[in-house]
């Protein structure tokens, strides 16, 4: 079926090409987190779409205090698996049960808000470009 403007000229294709192209080099943010310690999943949102076929849960430390480190309550996690692998602003982990029981094991770590900081290294996650995610420090825990 040919397509016709209004006076019955049928469309000319056209092919144009970009004048100029930049590549995506923004890093993504994390820039907010919900972790359900009854079910033990991390729901994570970033700034960017994210790649969720490569991630790195082993990348994450939770700490129970925002600024500095308290080695008792403070965990890093040994595993984890990506629930939905779809290309997304969200990413979702489910923390093994040696993880969760871990976390639940410190005394003042994920017993509420404001014992629960996160923070991560560039190897977690990229976005879709290729982009790594910005590192947040332990000792500034998101």
């Amino acid at each position: 079926k040919t397509i016709k403007d209004v006076a019955g000229n049928g469309l000319v294709p056209v092919i144009a090409q970009a004048l100029s192209y930049n590549r995506d080099s923004a890093s993504p943010q994390l820039t907010n987190y919900t972790l359900d310690m009854n079910t033990g999943l991390l729901l994570m949102t970033f700034s960017n779409v994210m790649n969720n076929i490569l991630v790195n849960p082993s990348s994450i430390t939770f700490s129970g205090v925002v600024t500095g480190t308290d080695p008792v309550n403070l965990y890093t996690l040994t595993g984890g698996s990506v629930t939905d692998t779809a290309s997304s602003y969200e990413t979702h982990i489910q923390l093994t049960s040696t993880d969760l029981n871990q976390l639940k094991k410190r005394p003042a770590l994920a017993k509420s808000i404001g014992t629960t900081y996160l923070s991560t290294a560039a190897t977690l996650i990229n976005n879709v470009a290729g982009q790594p995610v910005l590192s947040i420090i332990v000792s500034r825990g998101l």
